[in-house]
């Protein structure tokens, strides 16, 4: 998925583009470790997470048909 948002001083530049890709993975230990940039993370169950209770525009957009695609 693509999204392009305003994000000041970055690289000298007003917007960017963020490039996410979305897999399956399974989990098998260790501690999560989150980058500056994140401030939280959720494990949630795909049989009934709603993207819209998380996501907006251009990622709400992605979510959704990355779950699409999975089906």
């Amino acid at each position: 998925m693509r999204h392009e948002r305003k994000e000041p001083n970055i690289l000298g530049r007003s917007r960017v583009r963020i490039f996410a890709i979305g897999y399956q993975a399974t989990f098998l230990s260790g501690k999560i470790q989150l980058s500056l940039s994140h401030t939280e993370y959720k494990w949630v169950s795909i049989k009934n997470f709603k993207p819209e209770c998380y996501f907006a525009g251009g990622w709400l957009k992605g979510v959704k048909d990355y779950l699409r695609f999975r089906e």
